[in-house]
């Protein structure tokens, strides 16, 4: 376990810091000003209880490491697969080009999501929500993680143009090969159970161990964060086949129940006197996109009214 923990656990260095604001820095980026900590700071000098998150611009990964050039500001949120993604404008471009209602270009803007590893926060505002939960592994699931306790608990998302960084994606099919996804170690393939005998799915067998390890993390969010939300149950049916989970994938939700890290979370939850799913759909999602989550079907009546509408 402390092999784990040292090589695998998010915001391992948080618990060493003594500064009283935390900066969470992928390796793989550039700073693209001399004032890029200043523009992230302000909007936690306006509010303690603020994820402050960078803007993110591409540099080549091909080996020549040239700057590519500036991204366009989105809003982050999620996919149908609970993994972060972006959106361009607050309705997801149905009002038409004229109409977009867009981020703005150098002020910071509030956002459902943000992106991992970019970030500042205070200190005690982090460890207020529970830090990390350091019972996700490897990759996937933090940010989101984040996010939902961030908004849920009191605090807000904000991404700030003006502090920009240059990402090194992994987009070079060579480099891909090499790099990308990495190998999970034999003792976490053995701690997450990755030989499970009595898997009923042909998905369980067909997804490498760092697609499992992914796949385990979102569980353990959705289950902490979502709890029994009709989402949740959705979100099985279209990554997994059912709305009951299979016992290789239901393991790990079982798992929570003893799991320390996990009842860290659900304690902080509970001190916090957080939010539910359905309320951070409404007035998190809806409000700064203009969508619900990807598993919303909306009432048959508002379903009615919107197609008359289009007639």
């Amino acid at each position: 376990d402390q092999f784990l923990r040292e090589i695998l656990v998010p915001g391992v260095g948080a618990r060493a810091a003594m500064g009283e604001v935390l900066m969470f820095v992928d390796s793989h980026i550039e700073m693209m000003s001399s004032t890029w900590y200043q523009h992230l700071l302000v909007p936690i000098l306006e509010n303690p209880k603020t994820v402050s998150v960078q803007m993110i611009d591409s540099i080549s990964d091909n080996g020549s490491t040239q700057y590519l050039g500036a991204s366009a500001n989105s809003f982050g949120t999620i996919n149908n697969k609970f993994a972060f993604s972006w959106q361009s404008d607050r309705y997801g471009d149905w009002l038409g080009t004229e109409k977009k209602e867009l981020p703005n270009s150098r002020e910071p803007f509030e956002t459902p999501v943000g992106p991992g590893s970019l970030f500042a926060i205070r200190r005690d505002e982090f460890w207020r929500l529970g830090g990390y939960d350091e019972g996700i592994y490897v990759w996937g699931g933090e940010n989101t993680e984040l996010a939902l306790k961030a908004w849920m608990c009191g605090g807000r998302i904000v991404i700030v143009p003006c502090s920009r960084v240059g990402h090194m994606f992994r987009v070079s099919a060579e480099l891909m090969k090499k790099q990308w996804p990495p190998e999970v170690p034999p003792e976490l393939s053995e701690k997450l159970n990755f030989g499970f005998q009595n898997a009923t799915s042909r998905l369980w067998q067909t997804m490498d161990n760092f697609s499992k390890v992914v796949a385990r993390n979102n569980l353990r969010v959705l289950n902490i964060w979502m709890g029994e939300h009709v989402a949740k149950y959705r979100y099985y049916k279209d990554q997994f086949g059912d709305t009951e989970l299979g016992p290789e994938w239901q393991q790990y939700v079982d798992e929570l129940e003893t799991d320390p890290d996990a009842q860290l979370q659900i304690r902080k939850k509970k001190e916090n006197k957080c939010h539910d799913f359905e309320w951070w759909d409404r007035h998190v999602l809806v409000k700064l996109t203009g969508k619900h989550h990807p598993w919303y079907s909306p009432p048959r009546s508002a379903g009615l009214l919107w197609q008359r509408t289009m007639v």
